[in-house]
């Protein structure tokens, strides 16, 4: 019995491991390149739902023009896109 305790709090330990580690790359991320969200659970969403946009089919591009609430500082919008596919969807960083 303790035996199968320890099996599934390794897998869940494990189950959640890359939900934390790619919150805190994001963050690290931010941090070096001097991008301070006035809310960090807001920016986590917002990075999150630029990946499902990518899941849907939508290229960087067009992620640069819908998402423009950086005042239109095309290096920011750049730098946190870029750090958000990083974090969140890697699969994507090749396009």
């Amino acid at each position: 019995m303790k035996t199968t305790l320890a099996v599934v709090a390794l897998v869940l330990a494990a189950a959640c491991a890359p939900a934390n580690s790619a919150t805190s790359k994001f963050h690290d991320l931010l941090t070096q390149k001097n991008i301070a969200p006035h809310d960090m659970a807001e920016a986590e969403t917002l990075a999150k739902s630029l990946c499902a946009k990518l899941d849907q089919g939508y290229g960087l591009g067009d992620l640069m023009a819908m998402y423009g609430d950086f005042g239109n500082n095309i290096n920011a919008k750049r730098a946190f896109l870029t750090i958000s596919v990083t974090a969140f969807c890697p699969e994507y960083g090749a396009r």
